[in-house]
């Protein structure tokens, strides 16, 4: 019940800090072309106890080691920004602070006697650098997400100088003596931690204790946590697309990819067909011609569906998928992918219908949305809104190609002969 309620009041006091003013709510806009994704907190805390006793002969005394107690303490907060467009993703340290104290500078006398050295020392700072990245785990089978903090300026660590009065050299016997000189004890500072844990949309929670025994006088401990994340996935089709025209044997080409967070891979991508055409034969009624049977080795029929994926390719020559089924309107990846391309094969000159995708992420399946509608699919051939001519592609012209149907009344009735 404690570690429940710790927990709790965790998770409380991060969605309270990432609520501050300093830290502005997932969705808000940078400015510059960046918005903030996730909120992330790191805690470190550290201690370490020092305590060796004088060594070497009767009458020496000068091995004593220079004994300390030292604590590091470390807060910080970092939001995840990305920018959809260009598929970057950063990390800033929105507040953060950390602390080294050195205490207790002290020799011990091989009879246990502490001989104080030299006063107490603290040393303040802020973090100045974070990264988050995502990657995946070829073992597990899982994607990842690695975040990491510090207050390096660079690769070195920062120096902490205590000052303290070395032992005196002319000084020899059973007793530790004191110079009353000045030297400069050098101590590691600043706070750097990380983590690469499986991906989660939901509460990300990550703690690690070394050593784990329960040890109050030597430890570090890491505490990283992540509140909620969305994951965002978005479906396009090719650059020419609104020029597009369905022909026999054409095709349609599209891509399908994570775009918030960037880099992320989805267990598996689903691409579906719907409210395809069926119309009979392929062009006002006209058979199948002899040389297309074959080449689609004599599965299709007058009234196959006018657009599928092609399962002659798709799980035989393309491994990245798995093999398509009839009627050949749903497409799966065989593995994890950040971004897919594929196409859409047409089999009918008047082809129509709609193409959808959706990511699995995290066991929840994630809709792709067209950027251009903000709709979970795209029509096929292109167009904007459902409406009388949304089934004829813009640039479909008439048999001689002199006048194209778009815009036409769909009424029209101008044969001479019927």
């Amino acid at each position: 019940m404690f570690r429940i309620e710790l927990r709790l009041l965790a998770l409380v006091l991060t969605v309270s800090r990432a609520g501050g003013a300093d830290f502005p709510a997932v969705g808000t806009d940078t400015g510059d072309g960046f918005k903030i994704a996730a909120h992330w907190s790191f805690h470190y805390r550290s201690k370490g106890m020092a305590e060796r006793r004088a060594i070497g002969g009767p009458l020496r005394s000068l091995d004593a080691p220079l004994n300390n107690e030292r604590e590091i303490i470390g807060e910080a907060d970092v939001s995840e920004e990305v920018n959809k467009s260009t598929r970057q993703i950063r990390a800033v340290v929105r507040s953060g602070r950390w602390s080294i104290k050195i205490s207790g500078l002290h020799y011990t006398e091989k009879s246990g006697d502490r001989v104080p050295a030299g006063d107490d020392a603290e040393e303040l700072g802020e973090f100045k650098h974070a990264a988050i990245s995502y990657g995946y785990d070829e073992k597990l089978k899982r994607p990842t997400v690695t975040f990491a903090v510090t207050s390096n300026d660079d690769s070195k660590p920062q120096v902490f100088q205590v000052p303290y009065h070395p032992l005196d050299e002319s000084a020899l016997g059973l007793k530790v003596w004191l110079a009353s000189d000045i030297k400069k004890a050098e101590f590691i500072s600043g706070v750097s931690g990380g983590c690469t844990v499986p991906f989660k949309t939901s509460y990300l929670y990550y703690r690690k204790r070394t050593p784990e025994d329960g040890s109050s006088t030597n430890f570090t401990e890491i505490v990283i946590e992540r509140l909620p994340r969305e994951v965002e996935a978005e479906i396009k089709p090719a650059d020419d697309y609104e020029k597009w025209v369905p022909t026999l044997t054409g095709g349609a080409a599209f891509e399908a990819k994570i775009v918030n967070p960037p880099g992320l891979r989805a267990d598996e991508w689903q691409f579906s067909l719907a409210d395809v055409s069926n119309l009979p034969g392929v062009c006002n009624d006209a058979d199948f011609p002899d040389d297309v049977k074959a080449a689609w080795q004599h599965q299709l029929t007058n009234f196959s569906p006018d657009l599928v994926f092609d399962f002659r390719h798709y799980g035989r020559i393309d491994n990245n998928f798995k093999p398509v089924s009839k009627p050949w309107k749903e497409l799966h990846t065989a593995k994890a992918m950040s971004a897919v391309s594929f196409a859409v094969s047409c089999l009918d000159w008047g082809g129509y219908g709609r193409i959808s995708a959706e990511a699995l992420v995290d066991g929840q399946w994630i809709k792709a949305t067209w950027p251009k509608t903000n709709e979970e699919f795209i029509r096929i051939p292109w167009a904007l809104t459902d409406g009388p001519a949304s089934h004829i592609a813009p640039h479909a012209k008439t048999a001689a190609g002199q006048e194209k149907y778009s815009g036409r009344d769909v009424n029209e009735d101008v044969d001479k002969t019927p």
